[in-house]
This record gives structure tokens, sequence and C-alpha cells, in this order.
């Protein structure tokens, strides 16, 4: 039997609860069962906690699906990694594929089995959306499945935007979504960000990624006009806030050498995990002229 929401006064919990225990789910393990979930369209995302067996994850699981009409059901088993910035995650019911997730009037197709969604962006994703990008060329160095690049075309107005992704089946999916939003101002480049990025053309630069962003400050640096605005994110410890990702900045600008920066803005884009932050900094660059 089915206990969607809408038709039903219980909490969807409650009802998850007693649907598992009637097919036999211990009452110490009903306590267990998450309430918090992520929707990416017809599949549901749980983080489950220590302790229960995997059939009862599964059983939750389908009962979770049943209660919410959904299609399948993935549990998260690590953390994003590698330099595909791929998921941990184990399906626990359904058979899985391609959602369509709709955020902000941009439509994203793409597998959560396979490639990253971070929910924890939305504000970020939100804000850049809300920017004027008229008449600007955007270089996006981390583009995913055009987390930032879709709503810099769409929202922002940005006259072109150049994305770039290495990882082969987000670029498959950033092509798809394209299409799926009609952003015929995105060109899309495979690759290497240090390859494929254009030189020279960006009013603005996008460094949404968190691991080794520093790394990729040159390449921003080459990609951007006699002076533009970077997007810079990073995951820092809370202590070493604003410090760290400010000097870093510094420090890759002095090397580069020949411009000028200033830190316009730090903000905070979410938590990521005990005493971490994830960040954001956007810089204003400038070349110096020479004195002859």
């Amino acid at each position: 039997m089915i206990y969607p929401p809408t038709h039903s006064h219980k909490k969807p919990l409650q009802s998850v609860m007693e649907w598992c225990a009637s097919r036999g789910m211990p009452s110490e393990l009903l306590e267990k069962i998450p309430s918090d979930y992520t929707r990416y369209g017809s599949t549901l995302v749980f983080r489950f906690p220590l302790g229960i067996p995997g059939k009862f994850e599964a059983l939750a699981a389908e009962a979770w699906a049943r209660v919410l009409e959904a299609k399948s059901v993935l549990k998260v088993t690590g953390i994003i990694h590698g330099t595909y910035r791929e998921p941990a995650m184990k399906r626990l019911y359904g058979p899985g594929g391609d959602v369509i997730h709709r955020e902000n009037g941009i439509r994203f197709r793409f597998d959560p089995e396979k490639v990253m969604f971070s929910p924890g962006n939305l504000p970020e994703r939100m804000r850049i959306a809300e920017l004027d990008m008229r008449e600007e060329t955007v270089v996006d160095l981390f583009a995913g499945i055009g987390y930032f690049s879709l709503p810099a075309a769409v929202h922002a107005k940005a006259e072109r935007v150049y994305s770039c992704e290495i990882n082969p089946v987000a670029f498959r999916y950033l092509e798809e979504n394209i299409r799926l939003n009609h952003a015929e101002n995105i060109t899309s480049l495979f690759g290497d960000n240090r390859e494929t990025a254009p030189m020279g053309v960006a009013d603005r630069v996008l460094m949404g990624y968190v691991d080794t962003t520093h790394l990729f400050l040159p390449t921003a640096f080459r990609a951007l006009k006699e002076e533009g605005i970077i997007h810079y994110h990073e995951v820092c410890p809370l202590n070493h806030l604003p410090k760290r990702p400010v000097r870093r900045i510094k420090q890759a600008a002095e090397k580069f050498g020949g411009i000028k920066i200033d830190v316009v803005r730090v903000g905070k884009v979410k938590s990521y995990g005990p005493k971490m932050v994830h960040v954001v900094v956007d810089v204003s660059v400038k070349r110096e002229i020479e004195k002859r």
C-alpha cells in the first residue's frame, strides 16, 4: 500500500516507520530511519546512520519511495572525490538512471550515481544568477553539468560563457543541459582547463572547485582581459578564515606578476564538516601598466 503525503494526514516518517514495522523491522532500528533527504527529480538521496543491516536499509528505502512516490533511492557512502568529483553512492531501491532536477527555472539532467550535485551550493548558484553579466564574457573553469554556467547564461544574461569540464560523463550532461535549457550562449570545452580555457577573453572567471583551486589561479589570470572578476572557491578551516584563501590568491598573483588584485567579498557558501567551511572569494583583477 502507498502512503503519499497528499493522501494522508500522517507525517511521512510515521508512515515509513509503520510500513517497515509491518514488514518485520525491529523497533530499535525504526528509530534510526533517517528523516532528512535530498530529492533530485524522481530520486531520493539519504545518509543512513551506522548500525542498520543492509536488508533493513533496503526496506526503509522502499518505504520512503512508496511514501514520497519516488522511483529510486540512493545512500551516500562517502565524500565526493577525485579530479572528476565523483559521488560515492549505493542504490538501495529502484532502477536508478537519469533525473531531471529543476532549480530556479533551470533544468539539470544527470545521474546522481555518476555525477555530483551539491544542494548546499544553491545560495551561490542563486547569487550568480542574480548578477548582471550582460555584455560580459565568462569562463567557467570547472563547469560540471552546468552548475554555475547555466545560471550565468540563462539568468545573468552573459553574452558568452566558455564552460570547461574534464570529466567525460559530466561533460556529456553539460552538453545535454545546454540544449535542454536552450543556452546557445554557452560554448562547451572538453578537457583540462589549463589546456582548453581561452586566453584574454574573460570579464569574469568562475572557479567552483574546492580541493586544489589555488593551483588553477594562473589559468584564471590568463583567461581574463585587462581587468575582470574572479569568483574563487575553497574549503578552509574556520580558524584560517579569511586569511588563507586571500593569502593564496595574493601569492598566486605575485608569482604570476604584472597584476593587481583587490578582494571585494569573502562569503560563506556552506559548512563542510567539523570546523570546515566552503567559502567564495570575489576578487577584482587588473593588469598593471608598465611605466615607460
